[in-house]
């Protein structure tokens, strides 16, 4: 579809960390080193989570995909038998190691729960004392047993150290586990860094103490962290704000430009990283005649309700915004990947946000001189021609759009006044609207002033009295 060439126009720019490999199971110990299925070395970072309860759709995937963790720790009681399979399932689906903490001590529960999960590969099993571990190789459960390092080493495979530290003459003799890390009890950033920096390097795997509201997420609505949060974020991702956070500074127009509100109609990028699938995806108009609402699993939400979604990646998605927006009044957005929520946005709504489609690396428009042929510098438009400009955000039109549907024939004619200004000078704008077989894309078409510079001179695009931010040029002789 002619539309597709819109879909994305630049390069996000938020650097991270690198991602934290999942660990599929079934994991085996070898020495002092914890492998996975395919024989890759690993190492199990994430979360202490309250209870079974807890353990969501959307917490295991904010785990994974926002915090960078591989690995959940979540305490299970007798009463939590018949609901544990269903959990340990949902954290596979989420590329999630479960180890299984009870505070149970009788050999009946641990039994009973080894023979439950004695196929799960991506179950460790953290028991209280040395002596359940023969009670679960007994059930003919045969994943990683955690137990407690201060009983001293044991016969038998598969099995790690569990311990509050310090792990010195331990770690790198045997696999040793912080269990349930006390991240919150640290004095300052500094001692959560160095911990974490300790723990890399030694290869010691950790769980923090614990993911829930107070602990190290504020809340569990966004899942933004608390102070301790952050720094664990920092670490894990590079940003305190972590993987797939929604911000004002990183939406631009997906014509290209520094950040930018949202207006009825507009072509809209997001730069949010791990909340968009790999490879990328383009969408294209379904048998309805409309752009998806759902792509590669990426939903965008504006006020509640879905949007038609042009492009989805690890770092960036495109989408139109609906037309049903209020202008003055700003519109929550969230978006959601794979049942995983972002944090929601409160995005600033204004009339008309127009900005030029134009090449990221010279600052060109997109244009066709008056002969047809694409403007550059080795076509400049001559001084007095037509000049036909292609853009987005340019707001309402009539007849009214519909998001996701590409514009009808006649052209839908843009609301409200539009300018164009080329090296300074007002050009005679001839024609404002949509271009029909197209979604958001709008067409000017302008005729230059006589007096110009040659070479390529600044144009700028006036909406309802907004002027485009991006600094972009068209080649004139």
């Amino acid at each position: 579809m002619r539309f597709l060439l819109l879909a994305v126009m630049a390069v996000a720019v938020w650097a991270h960390a690198p991602i934290t490999p999942a660990m599929r199971g079934p994991l085996r110990v070898e020495g002092a080193r914890v492998l996975d299925a395919a024989g890759v070395v690993g190492q199990m970072r994430g979360a202490v989570l309250a209870d079974v309860d807890s353990a969501t759709v959307a917490t295991l995937g904010v785990m994974r995909l926002r915090w960078n963790f591989n690995t959940v720790r979540i305490p299970v009681r007798a009463a939590d038998l018949g609901r544990v399979a269903a959990v340990v399932e949902r954290a596979g689906a989420a590329d999630l190691v479960v180890v299984l903490a009870s505070i149970e001590t009788s050999t009946a529960f641990w039994g009973a729960l080894a023979g439950a999960l004695r196929e799960a590969p991506n179950v460790v099993f953290s028991v209280g004392s040395a002596e359940m571990l023969g009670v679960i190789r007994g059930a003919g459960a045969r994943q990683i047993v955690a137990v407690p390092l201060s009983g001293g080493l044991v016969a038998g495979e598969n099995v790690i150290y569990e311990g509050a530290g310090p792990f010195a003459g331990f770690a790198g003799r045997v696999p040793v586990y912080a269990g349930e890390w006390g991240a919150a009890g640290l004095a300052g950033s500094d001692a959560v860094f160095q911990a974490m920096y300790d723990f890399d390097v030694a290869g010691v795997h950790w769980t923090a103490l614990g993911f829930g509201a107070g602990g190290l997420v504020r809340d569990t609505v966004d899942y933004a962290g608390t102070a301790v949060g952050e720094t664990i974020l920092s670490w894990m991702t590079g940003d305190p704000i972590g993987f797939g956070y929604l911000r004002k500074e990183a939406i631009a127009s997906a014509a290209g430009g520094p950040a930018s509100p949202a207006a009825p109609g507009a072509l809209l990028s997001l730069y949010i990283e791990q909340m968009g699938p790999s490879p990328d995806l383009f969408g294209r108009l379904g048998a309805d005649g409309r752009l998806p609402l759902e792509l590669g699993g990426t939903e965008v939400f504006f006020d509640g309700v879905r949007v038609p979604v042009l492009f989805a990646g690890q770092y960036q998605v495109n989408v139109q915004v609906p037309y049903t927006v209020v202008p003055g009044r700003a519109a929550l957005v969230q978006v959601f990947y794979r049942g995983v929520p972002s944090n929601r946005l409160l995005l600033d709504v204004v009339p008309a946000a127009g900005e030029l489609f134009h090449d990221v690396f010279t600052r060109g428009v997109v244009a066709l001189n008056e002969d047809g042929s694409r403007n550059g510098e080795g076509r400049p438009a001559g001084a007095g021609s037509i000049v036909v400009l292609f853009g987005t955000g340019l707001g309402m039109v009539a007849p009214l759009g519909v998001a996701g549907l590409p514009a009808v024939s006649p052209h839908p004619v843009v609301a409200l006044p539009v300018s164009v200004f080329v090296d300074g000078v007002e050009g005679e704008v001839l024609f404002a609207g949509e271009v029909p077989g197209f979604v958001g894309l709008a067409q000017i078409n302008v005729r230059l002033g006589r007096v110009l510079r040659v070479g390529s001179v600044p144009v700028v695009l006036r909406v309802g009295g907004r002027d485009s931010q991006a600094a972009v040029v068209v080649w004139v002789r």
